[in-house]
C-alpha cells in the first residue's frame, strides 16, 4: 500500500515539475507571443511609430503605408513563405524590394525613405523574443522600472487592425539592458540591446542615401545629353552598344560604365525639394546640363536623371531622380566627370571582337580559317601566335576622327571578319584623296598610317 502511494505521489511530482518548468512557461510564452502579434509577417504591417524622449528633449517619427502594395509583391511575400517555412523568422520579417515606395514619413511628406533602415526596423520588432517576465506581483512600482514615463516607445498597426505597442526604458545603459512592457501584458521584461535592433533607430537619417541603384547589364536603350550634345544609344548586346542618334555609330563599352558606376556612387546629402513643395525650375534642373533617361529591360516606365548647378549658389550640384521624384544634394560633385565621359561616348576603337571568336579572316584574296584549334590558309597550316599578332593588330586601329560619308574611290585592302558569336565586320581600307588612312566600314574614319603599317606587316609575315 505504501510502495503504491510512494509510486502516485512521485508520479505527481514529476507532473508538477513538468507544468511548473515546461508547461506553463510554454503557456505564458504562447501568450507573450500573442501580444507580439507573433507570426504575422511584414508584409501586413501598414503603420510604424517611434518615440525618443532623453534629457527633456522629444523625437518622434510616424511612418505609413500609403496604399496597398501591388498584387505582385503580395505574392512574392506569400512565394518566400512557402520556400522557407524552415526558417519562420525569415518568413515573418521579408519585404519585397521596393515596399517602401509604398510607404511616407508622415512628418515629412514625400521624403525618399531608407528601404533597408525601415525594412530591419520592422523586422527586428516582429521577431522579437521576450522571455524571463516579471510578473505583477513580483514588482514593484512602474517608475522603478522607469516605464511610468517611458525613454521609448514604439507602436506597429496591422492590415486586420490590430497593433502592437511597446515601451522600453533602460535598466542601466552601461550593461545594455533595458525593460519592455507591451501593452495588455501586466508582465515587465528585462531584455538585451542586442534583441532591439531598433533602438539604433536615428529619427535624423530616416532619409534614403542611395539615389540610383540601375545595372547596366539590365538597361536597353538610355539617352544621354550634355554640353548641347544629345545621344541615344542601344545595349541590347553589352559587349557591343550602338550610337542610334543623331548618328549611327558604336558606344565606348568603357565610358558607358564609368557613367554608370558614376551614377550608383551618387548619395544624397541632404533631399531639398519633395512632396507637395516639389520644384524643378527652383533648383535649374528644368534646364540640367546633364541628362539621362533610361529604358530599363522588361519596364514600360523610363528613368530620368538630371544634374545640374543650383542658381545663385556658388555651383552647389544639385540632382534630381524620378524614382523618387525629388531633388537632392550629392554629397560629391559627379557633373564633370559625367560630361567628360559623355563627350568620349563614341567608341574610337571600331573592331570589337575577341581573337579567339574569330572562325575566318579574309584580307584581299587571302582567306584564313580556323579548324580543329588551328589556323589554316588552303591546306597551309600558320603558328596561332602570328595569326593572332595580326587579328591583334586590326584591334588597334584606333579613329583619329570620324568621316560622314564614303571617300575611297580605289581601296587598297578589303577585310572580312566572321566569328561565333555573331561579331561580323566587313571593310575596305585605303588613302583618301587628302592623303589620310581611311578605313569604311559600317562608320568611316581615319587610322594612323603608323597602326595600318603594323597591320600590313603581321599580314606579310604569313607566308
Amino acid at each position: 500500500m505504501l510502495r503504491k502511494l510512494a509510486v502516485w505521489l512521485g508520479l505527481g511530482i514529476v507532473i508538477l515539475l513538468f507544468y511548473l518548468f515546461y508547461e506553463k512557461p510554454k503557456r505564458e510564452q504562447e501568450k507573450v507571443a500573442a501580444f507580439l502579434s507573433k507570426g504575422k509577417p511584414a508584409i501586413e504591417v501598414t503603420g510604424f511609430s517611434y518615440r525618443k524622449s532623453e534629457q527633456g528633449a522629444v523625437t518622434q517619427a510616424v511612418l505609413r503605408r500609403t496604399s496597398k502594395y501591388p498584387d505582385e509583391m503580395v505574392k512574392d511575400a506569400n512565394e518566400k513563405a512557402k520556400d522557407d517555412k524552415a526558417f519562420p523568422s525569415d518568413v515573418v520579417k521579408y519585404l519585397p524590394a521596393g515596399f517602401i515606395k509604398y510607404w511616407e514619413l508622415v512628418e515629412k511628406p514625400g521624403l525618399p525613405l531608407k528601404e533597408g533602415l525601415i525594412a530591419q526596423v520592422i523586422g527586428s520588432l516582429l521577431t522579437l523574443e521576450l522571455k524571463n517576465p516579471i510578473k505583477p506581483e513580483e514588482q514593484e512600482a512602474l517608475d522603478r522600472y522607469g516605464l511610468d514615463n517611458p525613454e521609448r516607445s514604439v507602436s506597429v498597426h496591422f492590415e486586420d487592425g490590430k497593433s502592437l505597442e511597446l515601451s522600453i526604458s533602460p535598466l542601466n545603459s552601461d550593461f545594455g539592458v533595458y525593460y519592455v512592457k507591451v501593452d495588455g501584458d501586466p508582465n515587465v521584461y528585462p531584455v538585451s540591446e542586442l534583441d532591439l535592433e531598433f533602438l539604433t533607430l536615428d529619427l535624423e537619417k530616416l532619409h534614403a542615401e542611395s539615389v540610383f541603384s540601375t545595372v547596366i547589364t539590365n538597361v536597353e536603350e538610355i539617352t544621354l545629353e550634355s554640353s548641347g550634345s544629345s545621344f541615344s544609344v542601344e545595349l541590347k548586346k553589352m559587349s557591343d552598344p550602338k550610337i542610334v542618334k543623331p548618328f549611327t555609330g558604336k558606344a565606348s563599352v568603357k565610358s558607358l560604365q564609368d557613367i554608370f558606376d558614376e551614377l550608383r556612387s551618387m548619395m544624397a546629402e541632404e533631399w531639398l525639394s519633395y512632396g507637395p513643395e516639389f520644384n524643378l525650375s527652383k533648383y535649374g534642373l528644368d534646364k540640367p546640363l546633364v541628362y539621362f533617361q533610361i529604358k530599363e529591360k522588361n519596364k514600360n516606365e523610363k528613368l530620368e536623371v538630371r544634374l545640374g548647378y543650383q542658381p545663385g549658389q556658388n555651383n552647389k550640384p544639385v540632382g534630381y531622380v524620378s524614382t523618387y521624384n525629388a531633388v537632392f544634394k550629392p554629397s560629391l560633385d559627379p557633373i564633370q566627370r559625367l560630361i567628360k565621359h559623355i563627350s568620349n561616348l563614341r567608341e574610337t576603337k571600331h573592331f570589337r571582337f575577341s581573337i579567339f571568336d574569330v572562325t575566318k579572316f579574309v584580307v584581299n584574296d587571302r582567306h584564313f580559317v580556323y579548324r580543329d584549334m588551328k589556323w589554316f590558309e588552303g591546306t597551309k597550316e600558320y603558328p596561332s601566335d602570328a595569326v593572332e599578332k595580326l587579328l591583334t593588330s586590326l584591334k588597334e586601329f584606333e579613329a583619329i576622327r570620324f568621316l560622314d560619308s564614303k571617300t575611297l574611290t580605289q581601296p587598297e585592302m578589303s577585310i572580312e571578319v566572321s566569328t561565333n558569336t555573331g561579331d561580323n565586320y566587313k571593310c575596305q581600307i585605303g588613302m583618301s584623296q587628302t592623303k589620310e588612312r581611311v578605313v569604311e566600314c559600317d562608320e568611316f574614319f581615319v587610322i594612323s598610317e603608323n597602326k595600318f603599317q603594323e597591320f600590313k606587316s603581321a599580314l606579310e609575315n604569313l607566308k
